[in-house]
Order: C-alpha cells, then structure tokens, then sequence
C-alpha cells in the first residue's frame, strides 16, 4: 500500500437554510431587550433555518461542488458525512442512504460517518479523509458536514455567544494536486472534564480550558506546517461572534486582523459547517493563494483542532481533472 507524499484540499461548497430572520426574530430573546442587545454588538444580525431534510440540504452542498469540474462523480472513492443530526431518524436509515447516494452518482464511493465532535466536526472529518488518503486507501474524499437544529432545541449557543444556524457544506481531499491548498497534518485534542461544566456558572474554569486547548492545537498545527506564526496570512475559523472569535486568536499568539469574521452578520454559528462556509467565501476572491498559509481554527464544546493550509501554484492546478 503505498503512501501519498501530499493531500490537497478545496472545491470549498455550501447551502444555507433557505429561511432568513433577523435576529430579534429569535423566540428565545424575544422580549428580552437586554440579551438582544449583547448579541447585536457581538455582530450578531442574522440566523438561517431550513424545513428541508438534513440530506437535502447536503444535497444543495454537494450538487454546488460539482458545479465547479473539479472531478467527476464516479471519481470519488470515498465519502465522509459530518453530522450530529441524528435524530433524523427515517433519513439515515440503510435503504435512504443508499438511495441518497445513488441519486447522487456516488453509489460507488465508500461511506463513513463522523459525529461526536460536534461544531469540531469538520476537521474530525478532515483528519479522518486525510488519514486514508495518506495510506493509499482512498484517492478522493469528498467531505460532507450537514446539520439542522431539531424543533424544540434552542438555537442560543451557550453562554450566550451565538446563534445556531441550519447548514450545509462540502469540499473534496485528495491526492491529486486538482486544488489550490495542501493540507497539513491535523492537530486535535479534548477534555471530556469540560463538557460536565455549565459555561454560565463555571465561566472561569471553561475560559482557561477553551485558551489551553486552543494554543497547544494551534502550536502543534503550526510545529505539523513547519511553520511560525508570523507566516500565517490568515485564520479561518468557527464563527462564534466578533468579539470571542478574535480573542481565541489572540491566545494563541495571532494577531487578530487576520480572523476572517465577514459571515458572523449573515449567519451567526451554521455548527461544523462554519469552515468551509467561510473558506469558500474566503478563497473565492483570491487569484492565485501561492504565497497563503491559512490557519483552520475549530472548537467544540470540549474539544479544538487546528491545522494549516498551505496555498500551492495555480497553474499547476488550473484545468486539471482525473481521468
């Protein structure tokens, strides 16, 4: 089995629920001038939700990065689904799963779930796409993360610094240099501890646990890149809101100005999905990411990872495809 030398990383794709509110709009704060008030100037303005099933909204996702002819269907050989919407019941059942994937053209491509690491999913996933790739087992992975808040759940996310929104989001690693970043190892850790603490009444204990998990991950991404910090151009992360968002950066030794916050107004938190929202919006502007070293900063409720992208030349990639 031999081993790829690099992974690669892009096609970055997304569907946002189709229902806009403004903030205010919010069952849980209505009424509340105060807490309204706390997350507008946290940047918070809007929030998304979808009636549609969470494979539907995956669909959207994964039909938009085909869009792009980056590779054809038939040419994936694996796919890993990021959800913790399980309570989908009827839609992950063996008989919808199947028939979701053949109607996508990837009846071929091998499934496997990932979940647990909640808004952390999409680097799980990642690692998990990277992992088989690095062995050999797999040449192209496409990366699916999709969840959608069930009735009944508060969209509030604890303490207090957001708003869930429904989402979905796609891209694809591989082996081949079909894509405009390389991926570097992932770095990940967690503290099960954490997640027994209430953020409103423990907020001290749960703040320096946030800071200690974030800069080992952040250093050990950059230690994986062979890296500095000041090599770093620009930091992609979870959205919380615009204040916390560029303090968890600045913890980690990175100046601030360099967190991309432009979709905390548009959507607030959309989970796991977050990333790759904002890396498809990021990279969409840019010509050619040579000279970029992005750092991918994720958080969970008890959990972070982080890694580093590095941008590779455009016309090695330009106008390539797997035949």
């Amino acid at each position: 089995m031999n081993e790829h030398s690099s992974v690669y990383i892009g096609g970055f794709s997304y569907e946002l629920g189709e229902q806009e509110f403004d903030l205010e709009e919010l069952v849980e704060i209505q009424g509340d001038p105060s807490n309204i008030q706390k997350l507008a100037q946290m940047g918070i303005k809007r929030y998304r939700t979808s009636e549609k099933p969470v494979l539907e909204l995956a669909k959207a996702a994964i039909n938009s990065f085909f869009d792009k002819g980056l590779t054809r269907r038939e040419e994936i050989d694996g796919i890993v689904f990021c959800t913790n919407s399980f309570w989908c019941g009827r839609e992950f059942q063996e008989g919808s799963l199947s028939d979701f994937w053949e109607s996508l053209g990837l009846g071929n491509a091998y499934p496997i779930a990932s979940s647990f690491s909640f808004c952390g999913n999409f680097l799980t996933g990642a690692r998990t796409a990277r992992n088989y790739i690095k062995s050999g087992d797999f040449t192209n992975v496409l990366l699916v993360v999709a969840d959608r808040t069930a009735q009944g759940v508060t969209r509030v996310v604890p303490p207090m610094i957001s708003i869930g929104s429904d989402a979905a989001s796609c891209c694809l690693l591989t082996s081949q240099p079909l894509t405009d970043y390389e991926i570097f190892p992932i770095s990940q850790s967690t503290n099960a501890r954490m997640g027994q603490l209430d953020p409103d009444k423990d907020f001290k204990a749960y703040t320096q646990g946030v800071a200690k998990g974030v800069t080992q991950n952040v250093q050990k991404a950059l230690s994986h890149a062979g890296i500095g910090r000041k090599e770093i151009t620009g930091v992609i992360p979870n959205n919380y809101n615009k204040w916390l968002t560029p303090s968890m950066v600045k913890l980690a030794g990175l100046s601030d100005e360099l967190v991309q916050l432009d979709n905390i107004p548009r959507f607030a938190h959309a989970g796991a999905s977050d990333i790759c929202i904002n890396l498809s919006d990021y990279t969409a502007g840019l010509e050619n990411p040579k000279d970029e070293y992005l750092l991918l900063l994720s958080t969970g409720p008890a959990m972070w990872g982080s890694v580093v992208i590095k941008g590779v030349e455009k016309n090695l990639t330009e106008n390539l495809s797997i035949h």
